[in-house]
């Protein structure tokens, strides 16, 4: 059992409540972000303490290598005749330092084969957890999040963003290890050596502050730039494949692909620009690396010459040398990674902080058995608190009635049932269900005893069997055509060509909307809902499917509670009970007879739908009023 529901919300091009596209600065801290990443990281800390093991094996048997070659070559091959060696000794000794360093590589083999491994393993993982928690906490978000918000962006965070951080998680994480503890080994072997070329060595290290902190004050812009390039991308492209029909029924190709050009050109600039500023960095580093090994190398050559170092070190402090210059290269590119990292993980952030503005009570209640009794008290909303859409409704509707709601479009007809619902929360007011508050409900208590159809049904890419499904999983099969033929849906889901298991496709293009509808009724009606609710679901169908699914709303109805809204009046006539609705206020309220008999507002808009269609559309243009659809 279950509340079966579609919700198209409207989608604003510019900006959202949550999630703000047109802001391309960065927002939150670094270490706020870092600290959200490594949640997910700690979660596995064994296999963490098990790459850290395998990262520190690999740094030391590489830090060792050129060491173990410095004695090697001082020992056995520049003054061996002073230590009085002979040539056995020697060759003794070479081998020795041989297989040791064979020893190292094949050390250093294995932590990286286990290293590898690992990391794949756990940036996967992290990959998985997160994209895991953010469909979690999207189920969760109230319908506003989903009507104001675009698509397009929402699914980029999931799939771009998150496939993004990770792709960064698995070479950040071994480069800043290995990179920190192999800066430090370094240095320290490099003062057992020398100490004066080992401080000339720090002191130029300095220089590589400078084009940090210049790429620091651009790099979080420039890559939040490209988060939000694909961001629009995906959107367009979303946008553009969902209303394919519209673009082509308008002959809107050449525009649609203009505009998709548009902001994949924005991507592309925004794309370039950061790789400009990589390589700029790139540069940057470089030329300083060039430099800082001069300078050592002249005061190396000066030490030689004096007397005070070996060749043998100097060789193995050239090597260093050339090591301690890659792990800070692979620190200020691990930056360059680090920054568009934190640019998707403030965007996924964003997306998994956005608040849960309709939430269940903390005491809630569970009702076993719905009767079906709703009342509506002194209710005022609007979503815009400033802006009431409805105000002050009060309205009791009894076990098993069917009550009409009527009105001019944007009389708040929709609102009402969404409230019911509780997909919003009033700004005043309360609304009841067997006397209880909904809001101290159970989502479970109050969504298992209702059933929405909609005007735009939504059926998933499945079978027609698991759609009607959809709401009871383990309905049997005789269940499932039981609910098929009460709504007179059997007979054309049987002239399918694989009658039951024929699969739906994307947005239902294989079938009617009348069929559609059907199948949408046989599903509310498996699921035995104690409140039934139909909002236009049979202003999409022609009048002889309606006439076929009257038969069938009957079944759909009988020992309910419903709530019908409806623009075709001619499907409301036999409710027990017909409220109109203007401006958001009940106007009028009674059966089809009664209300027809005060010639109020129920009476012209019935009248109209009846009248010769010149009359009909001069009517409607002197009733309705021009007002955006609620």
């Amino acid at each position: 059992m279950g509340v079966h529901v579609h919700i198209h919300g409207h989608r604003r091009s510019r900006g959202h409540k949550y999630l703000e596209e047109e802001k391309f600065e960065r927002n939150l801290p670094d270490s706020m972000l870092f600290n959200r990443l490594l949640q997910y990281v700690l979660q596995y800390k064994t296999r963490l303490i098990l790459l850290i093991i395998s990262l520190i094996s690999i740094t030391i048997t590489s830090m060792l290598q050129p060491y173990i070659t410095q004695l090697m070559i001082d020992k056995y091959l520049i003054s061996p005749s002073e230590l009085g060696l002979s040539i056995d000794e020697q060759i003794t000794g070479v081998t020795f330092y041989c297989l040791l360093f064979l020893a190292l590589a094949i050390i250093n083999w294995l932590a990286t084969s286990g290293q590898t491994f690992l990391l794949n393993w756990l940036g996967h993982k992290v990959v998985y957890d997160i994209r895991n928690n953010l469909m979690k906490h999207l189920q969760e978000l109230s319908v506003r999040f989903f009507a104001e918000g675009e698509t397009g962006d929402i699914m980029s965070r999931i799939t771009n963003d998150v496939e993004a951080l990770g792709d960064v998680f698995l070479r950040m994480l071994p480069t800043s290890i290995t990179s920190i503890i192999s800066l430090v080994g370094y240095i320290i072997i490099m003062f057992t050596w020398n100490i004066k070329l080992t401080l000339i060595t720090l002191a130029t290290l300095l220089l590589f502050i400078l084009p940090i902190f210049l790429f620091h004050s651009k790099s979080g812009q420039a890559f939040m730039r490209t988060r939000r390039g694909i961001a629009r991308v995906t959107t367009r492209l979303e946008e553009s494949v969902s209303g394919i029909r519209v673009i082509q029924s308008l002959t809107r190709e050449s525009q649609t692909s203009q505009e998709f050009d548009k902001v994949n050109v924005e991507n592309l600039q925004a794309n370039i620009s950061a790789s400009f500023l990589m390589a700029s960095f790139n540069i940057g580093i470089q030329i300083i690396i060039a430099i800082v090994t001069c300078i050592v190398l002249w005061f190396s050559v000066n030490e030689v010459i004096a007397g005070t170092i070996t060749v043998g070190i100097v060789f193995g402090f050239t090597l260093y040398l050339m090591r301690v210059f890659r792990p800070i290269s692979e620190i200020a590119m691990f930056y360059n990674d680090y920054q568009s990292a934190m640019a998707s993980m403030e965007r996924i952030v964003e997306l998994s902080d956005a608040p849960i503005e309709v939430q269940e009570h903390e005491k809630k209640i569970e009702i076993s058995h719905m009767k079906g009794i709703v009342e509506y008290k002194d209710i005022t909303f609007g979503y815009d608190p400033k802006i009431s859409v409805l105000k002050k409704i009060n309205l009791k509707v009894n076990q098993n009635q069917t009550i009409a709601i009527v009105g001019h479009t944007g009389a708040g007809k929709s609102s009402l049932i969404k409230l019911l619902s509780r997909f919003y929360d009033p700004q005043e007011g309360t609304v009841y269900i067997d006397g209880h508050d909904i809001k101290k409900l159970s989502f479970k208590s109050l969504r298992q005893g209702m059933g929405i159809v909609l005007q735009d049904t939504f059926l998933f890419p499945t079978t027609i069997r698991e759609n009607i499904r959809y709401g009871r999983m383990n309905a049997t099969d005789e269940e499932v055509i039981s609910a098929s033929k009460s709504v007179n849906a059997h007979s054309f889901i049987e002239r399918l060509p694989e009658g039951y298991d024929t699969k739906i496709r994307e947005g239902s293009s294989n079938i009617s909307v009348g069929q559609r509808q059907l199948i949408s009724f046989a599903r509310a009606l498996l699921v035995n809902p104690r409140i039934i609710i139909l909002d236009e679901a049979t202003s999409s169908v022609d009048p002889y499917t309606e006439l076929i699914i009257q038969q069938g709303l009957e079944q759909l109805l009988k020992n309910r509670t419903a709530f019908i809204i409806a623009h075709r009046l001619s499907t409301v006539r036999r409710a027990d009970r017909i409220i109109v609705l203007k401006d958001g206020e009940i106007v009028e309220e009674g059966d089809h007879k009664e209300l027809m008999e005060k010639d109020g507002i129920y009476h012209q808009l019935y009248m109209m739908q009846f009248r010769e269609p010149a009359i009909e559309i001069k009517n409607f243009k002197t009733t309705y009023p021009s007002k955006k659809t609620i």
